[in-house]
Parts: structure tokens; sequence; C-alpha cells
């Protein structure tokens, strides 16, 4: 696997960008394509302006990408389909997380693998729609995450398939008999 890095979106990204978008909602495969090429980078030059938004990338490209408006709203989590499943939406997920305290965004209902990274992360279900409050009119949810419950202000880690403060964390340590010295693991 090779390595990608997070950083600060540039204007100029604006067209991979909306490539990844479209990839991304290609890929669920019940997503109708209702916006051009063009539509969609105009779309995205949009969201560039007034967003705060961090790019990952990896081979001297952008493979994915968050987008936070008015402070706490999440609009845009995309990761091209190549890339997905290497803890790229994770990342950036924990970037938009810091020094905030609270985030609010809106799943496709239909987007299950969505809807459980979400609530892995501390995204309670909030309101769902029966038809979507989106172009594609698909029935959506409103997820909403709270810092407030937990300390996240020393980071986070993955364990047991979700995101957890990093002062929570646990390593088991089996003993074989091959050290003889007693070890203590912090991974605060």
């Amino acid at each position: 696997m090779t390595g990608w890095l997070a950083r600060p979106g540039r204007r100029q990204d604006r067209p991979a960008l909306a490539a990844i978008m479209r990839s991304a909602l290609d890929g669920l495969g019940f997503v109708p394509p209702l916006h051009s090429p063009e539509e969609d980078n105009a779309f995205m030059a949009g969201l560039l302006l007034g967003a705060e938004t961090w790019v990952a990338e990896a081979e001297g490209k952008p493979v994915g990408f968050i987008a936070v408006v008015q402070g706490a709203n999440v609009p845009a989590l995309y990761v091209h389909p190549e890339w997905q499943a290497r803890g790229i939406g994770r990342a950036l997920m924990h970037a938009a997380m810091q020094g905030r305290a609270s985030l609010t965004l809106r799943c496709f209902q239909q987007n299950a693998i969505a809807c459980r990274f979400y609530e892995a992360l501390g995204f309670r279900d909030v309101a769902r729609d029966a038809v979507g409050n989106n172009d594609e009119g698909l029935p959506d949810i409103t997820y909403h995450w709270d810092s407030s419950t937990r300390d996240w202000s020393k980071g986070a880690a993955w364990m047991d398939g979700r995101v957890i403060p990093i002062g929570e964390a646990r390593i088991g340590v089996t003993d074989w008999g091959l050290t003889r010295s007693d070890i203590t693991y912090d991974v605060a």
C-alpha cells in the first residue's frame, strides 16, 4: 500500500476533488448521475470558497477530501473508490473533529457502509427524511457528533472497529515467556 498525507485544500484542487466526488458517488451504484462534470466543478468551486477543506494526497495527487462549512457542518467527505478502506476517511474525519465541539452531516440511508462508518466514529442518527433534502431526492439521515461526552483533546485511536479517544485505548499483552521483565504499554 502506498502512503498518503493530509494537507489543507487549495483552489487548484477543484477539478480533482470534483472527479473524486463523482467517482465515489458513481461507485455507490444507486445515485443517479444528475450533474455534468462542469456542474460538479462549479459545485466544488463554491464549496472550496466557503469551507475548511482537508485533502488526502497520494502519489502526488488528491485521493480524498473533507469539507467543513459554518464551523460544524460536513457537506462533503469523499474518498476515491480505489483508495477506500485504507483509513483515509477516518483520518480526514478526525482532522475535522479536532478542536470542534460538534459536527453535523447528512448521508444517504442506502449507503450502509457510510452509515456504519459514521456510527463507529460516534455520530448519532438524529433525523431521517423519507424523501431526501438533496438533489437526488434520495432518503437521507442527519448525523450529529458531540465531543462533550468524551475527551478528544489528546487524539484518537482505532480499536474494535471504531474510533475512540486515545485516553480510552488499551493494548492487550500476552506474555509467552519471551520477555523477562514487566511490560507496560501507555498509549495516552
